[in-house]
């Protein structure tokens, strides 16, 4: 079965969502310009900066292809992407670059359409993803990326079904480096308040419906600075509300019969470990109460989730790293090794 796009030269949106990012938005807004891409509109939406991004902006305004919208009032982020997709926005397909990251695969809008037309039913075409930090110094693979590099990124395509059950590994396929059906995302409704994972959850949803393409080709660089909103975040509520995003796939294919209930049942549990390993620990060091509200949480929620955590050495063998501090230097040290095995 064939994509629904029209793919002669169908409109693509980049959408770039902003709120005071005057510093950092016209690298964004630049490697946008960059795409070599004919058929391209550049979505601009800034949620009422207080900043220069105006100013930075206008620079950019003699492009055709630019279309700059400012909001009267800060609207929030998610209705502000929901905005600008669904209203601001026209083409068939879109993806998105947020202010202060960047992409460096000028070609990447142009592949992306030509695996929409080539292989069967895809959904979503993904690039592989960089970080790097405030100053662009360091540059690391998206994590996901070490362990398919050699399978789902060398493939055509990828089934949904096979990426779904890759999952947490495959876990980064999210708005950055991503391409997608306008249509689908209209239809899904993925802006969820109170879900800040919303690009993963409406990755889950739409991988059971289609294929993947994964782009081995170095796309989009995610800028790790102190203003990164999951930076900010330090009430363990946001965290335990964001559990929606896997719930809410989990029900999905519970309804659609995905597949069988037993092996969902086994995915919804490796999902929750993985989440509850990492945000228990983030504040197994910070907050005694915030800790122990996030195994209560996870005992009463996902008894089965929380004995496997419980009973994993991993889990406090971490917990050990957290107390000795020695986890800040493990970390150091693996992502210096992998930088000196890359060189």
């Amino acid at each position: 079965m064939q994509s629904n796009i029209n793919l002669l030269k169908p409109l693509v949106s980049i959408i770039i969502t902003s709120f005071n990012r005057g510093h950092l938005i016209e690298k964004a807004i630049q490697s946008a310009i960059d795409q070599d891409y004919e058929n391209l509109e550049i979505i601009i939406s800034d949620n009422c900066s207080q900043d220069n991004t105006n100013d930075i902006v206008e620079k950019f305004l003699d492009d055709p292809r630019i279309h700059f919208f400012q909001n009267e009032e800060n609207i929030g982020m998610l209705k502000n992407f929901e905005h600008s997709s669904f209203t601001l926005a026209s083409g068939e397909l879109i993806s998105f670059v947020s202010s202060d990251d960047f992409l460096i695969n000028p070609s990447f809008i142009s592949d992306a359409v030509k695996a929409f037309d080539s292989y069967p039913n895809i959904g979503i075409v993904h690039a592989c993803n960089l970080a790097t930090d405030s100053l662009g110094n360091t540059l690391m693979q998206d994590s996901s990326y070490i362990f398919y590099q050699n399978t789902f990124y060398k493939a055509d395509y990828v089934s949904g079904r096979e990426v779904f059950n890759s999952f947490p590994k495959c876990h980064s396929i999210s708005f950055g480096g991503s391409v997608f059906k306008r249509e689908d995302l209209k239809q899904i409704k993925p802006f969820i308040e109170g879900i800040h994972s919303f690009d993963v959850c409406l990755s889950l949803q739409l991988i059971q419906k289609y294929n993947v393409c994964f782009m081995d080709k170095n796309t989009y660089v995610v800028r790790r600075h102190g203003e990164n909103y999951t930076s900010t975040i330090d009430d363990v509520d946001i965290y335990l509300n964001n559990v929606r995003y896997i719930d809410i796939p989990f029900d999905r294919a519970i309804l659609n019969q995905f597949d069988s209930e037993k092996k969902l049942i086994q995915w919804k549990n490796r999902m929750y470990v993985n989440y509850f390993f990492k945000i228990s620990l983030a504040f197994f060091s910070t907050s005694e109460e915030q800790y122990t509200a996030c195994i209560d949480f996870l005992k009463k929620n996902n008894p089965n989730a929380y004995r496997q955590l419980i009973f994993s050495p991993k889990f406090h063998f971490y917990k050990l790293l957290k107390v000795s501090k020695l986890i800040s230097l493990l970390v150091s040290f693996v992502s210096k090794l992998k930088n000196w095995l890359r060189v």
